[in-house]
């Protein structure tokens, strides 16, 4: 494979499975060195040994990326180890399913902050040392922003507002050298031990999807590698996602009865 991202040293958050772990092993076939992180240090540690098994140079950066202080401790380590940071991928993020009407609050809580400052936080944190390698920004946001799922209202609340942090940071990054890019993922296949939150906060396997929604997380991985390499500003990923975002703006009549087909309240 061609090195691709050589000298690169690219920060992926929520690496440890799905698409960031996809990701990872994406740019790291390609050259570049991958911060691994995630909450759980058993999945982080397993696949960080299993990039080391592929010869794919990485550094274990376990920790919650909604806590602002894990934040700076993960680039200082990441810092310490490489000198420099060229991009951020803010991938991390805990999906939970209930309706309104069911779920506690403080598990609302968790969810909107899982998917907000788990973006925000890593970024900020990272903001000076991508400033001095004029580096990207990838936020790794969904369909579900572009229309709001039932019992997935945290969810794409969340991913709605990646749109308008990019917007936002754009203006203030102006001049700084820095690109920010916003992927929408269509539905993914995961992995079948991936988790999701119930309204009360116990943790779930998520339920399967139907085969005609799932795009596969190595094609996932191969479009966002595509928009850091080219510091693309926007991207969705797929034909249905193209068609579910056109059909958002120009027929949502039709959309909304598909969702409500797809996703029975």
């Amino acid at each position: 494979m061609k090195p691709l991202f050589q000298g690169q040293v690219v920060l992926i958050t929520g690496s440890s499975q799905g698409i960031g772990k996809s990701l990872a092993v994406h740019l790291g076939e390609r050259g570049a060195s991958i911060g691994l992180n995630g909450r759980d240090q058993e999945k982080l540690r397993k696949t960080h040994d299993e990039l080391n098994s592929m010869g794919i140079d990485n550094l274990m950066l376990p920790g919650d990326v909604t806590d602002y202080q894990t934040c700076e401790k993960i680039i200082a380590g990441i810092i310490d180890k490489y000198g420099k940071l060229n991009a951020v991928v803010a991938n991390g993020s805990m999906m939970v399913e209930s309706s309104i009407e069911a779920i506690k609050p403080e598990v609302f809580s968790l969810a909107i902050d899982s998917q907000i400052l788990g973006a925000v936080y890593p970024v900020k944190a990272a903001l000076p040392e991508l400033i001095k390698s004029k580096g990207y920004i990838l936020l790794v946001s969904s369909l579900a922003s572009f229309y709001g799922l039932p019992r997935f209202s945290a969810y794409s609340m969340g991913k709605a507002a990646h749109t308008r942090f990019a917007q936002s940071l754009r203006f203030e990054m102006s001049g700084s050298g820095i690109d920010i890019g916003v992927a929408y993922v269509c539905f993914t296949k995961n992995e079948p031990h991936k988790q999701m939150m119930l309204p009360d906060g116990s943790l779930s396997y998520l339920p399967k999807r139907p085969s005609r929604m799932q795009y596969p997380r190595e094609k996932v991985a191969s479009c966002m590698a595509s928009m850091l390499m080219k510091r693309k500003k926007k991207k969705i990923i797929s034909f249905y996602g193209k068609a579910y975002e056109t059909a958002s703006r120009l027929f949502p009549v039709i959309l909304r009865t598909f969702v409500k087909r797809s996703l029975p309240i």
